[in-house]
């Protein structure tokens, strides 16, 4: 594959630093097409680029043929342009979604139902529908924090507070963004699976006004 002429990669304009490790992705020889495209949206999606809906085009010719790891961080990518700038490509991305969900399991499934709650929400459709997606969430994936998270919006006071609690119980390590986690392992698609995603790994600021919620 020519990356050299894909669009929408960083300019050394737009981040000297982000651009800097987009040329260390394009040039490895240990990883593959698929591996690399992974990781260029990612970078995408940082400081001080963070244009998610530049990050879901530049997946969109490819991510049909991805594995389903790697397929769940890119329709997270697209959900989340479509939820901040109305991305007009997002049911592309939940219909790769919906394919996949009678193959997906644990993990995976837990993450796809997360993705489908989440564009139901956003989209306004059936409220009913997107809670039931997310109990399923729970149910697939017990120990993340997203789908408590998410799910504790819908839920009464006392319900809200279980949740929010499993939640924080579920944090596996807090960091402070500018001095723990470099860029280098942010690009890094584990690393952005359970920060952005699980949300098992967090800022410690996020964590401390989570764990103020059940009190």
């Amino acid at each position: 594959m020519d990356f050299s002429k894909m669009p929408f990669l960083i300019t050394k304009d737009e981040s000297h630093e982000l651009y800097e490790y987009q040329s260390n992705v394009l040039k490895s020889p240990l990883l593959s097409d698929e591996e690399k495209l992974i990781r260029l949206a990612i970078i995408q999606t940082l400081a001080p680029v963070e244009d998610w809906e530049s990050a879901a085009e530049l997946l969109k010719g490819y991510i049909y043929s991805f594995n389903k790891f790697n397929l769940l961080i890119g329709a997270f990518i697209a959900l989340t342009a479509f939820e901040s700038v109305r991305y007009k490509n997002i049911s592309f991305f939940i219909s790769l979604i919906n394919n996949n969900m009678p193959i997906l399991k644990d993990e995976s499934l837990s993450v796809a139902c997360f993705i489908k709650a989440r564009y139901i929400i956003e989209k306004g459709g059936n409220l009913n529908e997107a809670i039931a997606l997310l109990k399923q969430s729970i149910i697939q994936g017990p120990q993340f924090v997203m789908n408590y998270m998410e799910l504790s919006r819908y839920a009464d006071q006392e319900l809200k507070k279980q949740y929010i609690r499993k939640a924080c119980e579920n944090v596996k390590s807090t960091f402070d963004n500018k001095t723990d986690i470099s860029t280098s392992e942010l690009i890094e698609p584990r690393n952005f699976f359970n920060e952005r995603i699980l949300e098992i790994d967090m800022n410690k600021e996020f964590y401390q006004k989570l764990v103020s919620q059940c009190d």
